[in-house]
């Protein structure tokens, strides 16, 4: 079993370029387990040989029985966690780093082992470290470095230009895992969201170069996501301590309950026996020196030799957990523990972020005066400007005069239209028309082509997007067909109604219809002729006052 896991180690630190951290920092967190074992068999292995103690082969299965739950709960953990691991190349390097988080995460929050729980937590905290080293970078820098491609968000560089739709896609890595029958790690489900928004956010911020002024608080400076995420968790969990007993006694600290503070600060037990062995170390050292005294250059050499070996003389590292001291149980809820201590700082971070950039939009960039600018022409709340140059329109198109639709001529006619009153934002807005190939044989040319373009600097068009102006302007058509509809039956004249009505009678297709009624005059069918255009008028124009002044200017 312990050979798996170091046959593991040793393939992962044979492809260093291609690795994930995460999977770097598994494997460190497997390593620095297997050590603590290493270190306990040591241990073991000299009490047995100093022969101080009688010991038994049951005593010593029994001492070894709990480290051997351990390696046989860790071995199958590594096994689901790393299963095919070596099939998958490095464009599933999300998968793999979420797939053993996932792994670990539910093994952590799902033990009822309190000595298993310790390795597992120890293991997970180094593994998820360099994931919330990605995840600090873009929510505090406002970049997203993931130069091994294993975070669940990656940039997209089809779409770098839209920063707030396109450019940022989330990995596909769920219904892999669903698939494997592995529940996906829950720290990030209800956090994925607020993420990704502070995360855009963020880049806004730091192209606008606005980011240096939201983060420079020492608030955001002196602590990192991860080390955040740590001290909350130690500030959740219960504080007591498990004895041999297995009873749980009330401590602050585990360390306080042991150590007895002398008047001077020193710990009396543990720093006596550090004095003794420093002692004891230095004299050997001198033994050494003396034998060669009389020789200057063996004097040298052995202090060379001495001051290396002590350079080299490894740190003994103790668990994770003992170093941060988390005092765990399998009786906490460790998974609603874990998952407030993150959001913590995600959700900090999240609303430092929508901050800084609402202000930036509204304040620094006048969206709200850009926003009125666009109501004031595609709304026609500058009533008199537009009408003015709705009437322009309206004459073009029924003399049909197509030299005067291009672009240019239509743009030149709105801008010395709004620059009556709005001379300092009219270049903003242009305007075209497209000739339809069914106009081209109508008595009167149609306005489903006119449109209006508005001009928006970045970042402003994320919100006052393409898709966004496309809408406007078919509100506009609608106000404009209108207009058009109740300035055709105003500019009309009874003249003209007369002279439609013998155009009807000449119309060969129209006279059958028209002669079926023969107790008609001519001069009736033109009263009929004003009535209909007396009822349209009135209709059409409560029609144009309604949607006006009710649905139009009454959202402002």
């Amino acid at each position: 079993q312990i050979h798996s896991l170091h046959g593991f180690i040793h393939q992962i630190s044979g492809e260093q370029d291609t690795v994930p951290h995460t999977v770097e920092a598994y494997v460190s967190g497997i390593n620095h387990g297997l050590q603590q074992f290493s270190r306990y068999l040591l241990e073991l292995e000299l009490e047995v040989s100093s022969q101080e103690t009688t010991f038994t082969t049951i005593m010593l299965l029994d001492k070894l029985r709990t480290w051997f739950r351990r390696i046989k709960g860790l071995v199958s953990i590594h096994s689901l966690a790393t299963k095919d691991y070596f099939d998958l190349g490095p464009q599933e390097n999300c998968y793999k780093s979420i797939r053993i988080l996932s792994v670990l995460y539910n093994a952590v929050i799902g033990s009822i082992y309190p000595d298993m729980i310790d390795l597992l937590m120890d293991i997970f905290l180094m593994s998820l470290k360099p994931y919330l080293h990605i995840l600090d970078t873009w929510l505090v820098h406002g970049t997203l470095i993931d130069n091994r491609k294993e975070f669940i968000y990656f940039t997209n560089p089809d779409h770098q230009g839209d920063i707030w739709n396109n450019t940022f896609k989330e990995r596909q890595y769920l219904l892999r895992l669903r698939e494997e029958k592995i529940q996906p790690i829950a720290l990030f489900v209800k956090l994925i969201k607020k993420i990704l928004v502070a995360g855009k956010s963020n880049e806004i911020l730091y192209k606008m170069d606005k980011l240096s002024t939201t983060s420079s608080s020492p608030v955001f400076c002196s602590t990192t996501i991860y080390k955040e995420f740590l001290a909350s968790i130690k500030e959740r969990l219960p504080k007591f301590s498990r004895g041999n007993s297995q009873e749980k006694t009330v401590a602050v600290f585990h360390d306080d309950a042991k150590e007895v503070m002398n008047d001077s600060g020193m710990v009396i037990g543990e720093c006596n026996e550090e004095v003794v062995g420093k002692e004891s170390h230095c004299r050997d050292e001198n033994d050494v020196l003396q034998v060669a005294a009389d020789d200057e250059f063996l004097v040298t050499a052995f202090a060379s030799l001495i001051q290396g070996i002590q350079d080299d003389k490894e740190v003994v590292k103790k668990p994770r957990c003992e170093e941060l001291g988390l005092n765990l149980d399998p009786m906490v809820p460790l998974e609603a523990i874990l998952s407030d201590s993150l959001a913590q700082g995600v959700i900090k971070h999240y609303n430092r972020s929508s901050t800084a950039l609402l202000n930036l939009v509204l304040k620094d960039l006048n969206l709200e005066e850009e926003l009125s600018k666009a109501r004031l022409v595609f709304f026609m709340e500058a009533g008199d400007l537009m009408q003015d140059f709705n009437y322009q329109i309206f004459n073009i198109i029924h003399r049909k005069d197509t030299d005067m639709l291009d672009s240019s001529s239509l743009t030149l006619l709105l801008q010395d239209s709004l620059f009556q009153r709005f001379e300092g934002w009219v270049d903003q807005f242009s305007c075209g028309y497209e000739l339809l190939p069914e106009d081209q044989h109508s008595p009167v040319l149609s306005l489903r082509s006119l449109s209006i373009n508005m001009a928006i600097s970045w970042p402003l068009n994320i919100i006052l997007s393409e898709e966004n102006l496309k809408m406007y302007n078919k509100i506009f058509l609608f106000l404009v067909n209108l207009k058009h509809s109740l300035w055709c039956l105003q500019s009309i004249s009874l003249a003209e109604i007369a002279q439609l009505d013998r155009q009807m009678n000449k119309d060969e297709s129209l006279a059958d219809d028209l002669n079926s009624d023969v107790s008609l005059s001519a001069g009736q069918k033109q009263h009929r002729l004003q009535l209909l255009r007396a009822w349209l008028i009135y209709f059409v124009t409560l029609l144009h006052g309604y949607f006006m002044s009710r649905v139009i200017h009454s959202t402002q």
